[in-house]
């Protein structure tokens, strides 16, 4: 059943009407969590965003990942404060997916 949550940017489909009111994602997220944080601002917008389990890819995030450039780890902390500090005042237990 798809469920109503942020989900990963590997594998978003966006329409273009959503793009025009929402924007793009945020160049102030280096590397990582910009994805939750474009899910947020379309939530936001009063849109929604969908899980749909059964869509499948294959993401090849690994093999990137796997040659680390300097200053990758770096990257990623300062995208995960950016997250934390540009929502730190909102509560988002209602965008996590109850767990079965």
């Amino acid at each position: 059943m798809p469920a109503r949550c942020p989900v990963t940017g590997a594998l978003q489909l966006i329409r273009h009407e959503c793009l025009a009111e929402v924007g793009v994602y945020d160049e102030a997220f280096r590397m990582g969590w910009e994805d939750v944080d474009y899910c947020l601002r379309v939530f936001a917008s009063g849109r929604e965003c969908i899980y749909e389990p059964s869509a499948c890819a294959t993401h090849a995030e690994s093999l990137f990942r796997s040659r680390t450039p300097e200053g990758q780890d770096t990257w990623e902390s300062d995208s995960w404060r950016t997250l934390r500090a540009k929502y730190a005042q909102t509560d988002l237990t209602a965008y996590m997916p109850a767990y079965e």
